[in-house]
């Protein structure tokens, strides 16, 4: 295993986040991604999509976001986003912005995402707001089999079993 270790991501680390994000989940590999994200697989793409992830990132209070970094380069190889709910049941929350070439693509990036979380927002009301739930986890396709996916799952996992609650994948 490549020796790396195990931070929060700040700000300036959310252009990576979501440059990992591209190359683990396309370009059309997951029609999901290709629609929420369009364009993802471009410099563009990227950069729209990092300042998507830094308006996230500080809008979702529940949320951890995670990276290892190679040592002794620092180089991000994998990240993770944890929601960590604690007698919590957030706001629900639509896409927005205008990342589409039409309003037909938006409303059906709108759809999809909307669709997406009906598990999701069902678990946590299940749960009755006490849940951990694994949002994203990408390993560079380069550092996968490598170990950094599994420190990303045992971070989550541990807070879980602290609080005594369930996780979600």
């Amino acid at each position: 295993m490549t020796p790396c270790s195990l931070q929060e991501c700040i700000d300036a680390d959310m252009p990576r986040f979501f440059e990992l994000f591209s190359l683990g989940f396309g370009p059309e590999k997951y029609p999901y991604v290709e629609h929420v994200f369009p364009k993802h697989d471009t410099s563009e793409g990227r950069k729209i999509g990092g300042e998507r992830m830094l308006t996230l990132k500080h809008l979702d209070a529940q949320a951890t976001w995670l990276k290892i970094t190679e040592n002794p380069s620092e180089k991000m190889i994998a990240c993770a986003k944890w929601n960590i709910y604690s007698n919590t049941i957030p706001p629900e929350f639509g896409l927005e912005g205008e990342y589409w070439d039409s309003q037909d693509e938006k409303e059906y990036a709108q759809h999809l995402f909307a669709e997406y979380l009906v598990p999701r927002r069902k678990a946590i009301r299940d749960s009755g707001g006490n849940l951990v739930i694994l949002d994203l986890l990408i390993v560079d396709p380069e550092y996968q089999r490598q170990g950094a996916g599994r420190m990303l799952v045992k971070w989550g996992t541990d807070v879980a079993d602290r609080m005594g609650v369930e996780v979600s994948l």
